[in-house]
């Protein structure tokens, strides 16, 4: 399995990538941009990312927008839902409409942050990536 993390916090990242390093391997971005770069690399390459840990405050742009990215590429790409990124939005942000929004373009779960590696954990395990 391939999972990528995106927070602009680097002890945030280092914290989920403890709850999850014994998926596979692990990708790192601090901000949108990098996290698009990896997700239409990975894309290229033949090998997409299986699971996207991501934040919604980003320095660059919301995560809302890497989330469209990523659903609008697999849109066009003809991706089977099966197959699809399961994207696990781990955020301080608890505004409703953002929380929708999330929803509608496909977020798979939504935890807010301060979180427990456990209910990362547990929430991984209900998409059935381990």
């Amino acid at each position: 399995m391939k999972a990528l993390i995106v927070d602009d916090v680097a002890l945030t990242r280092r914290l989920l990538e403890s709850a999850i390093r014994d998926l596979g391997d692990i990708i790192m971005a601090e901000d949108g941009q990098s996290a698009i770069r990896a997700i239409d690399s990975a894309r290229h390459d033949g090998h997409p990312i299986d699971l996207i840990c991501l934040d919604i405050n980003l320095p660059d742009m919301s995560g809302i927008d890497v989330l469209q990215h990523l659903r609008d590429l697999e849109a066009r790409e003809d991706i089977p839902e099966a197959q699809r990124s399961r994207v696990l939005v781990i955020s301080s942000v608890s505004d409703i409409n953002v929380v929708k929004k999330a929803m509608q373009l496909g977020c798979d779960g939504y935890i807010r942050k301060p979180h427990s590696l456990e209910k990362v954990r547990k929430e991984i395990r209900r998409l059935k990536l381990t």
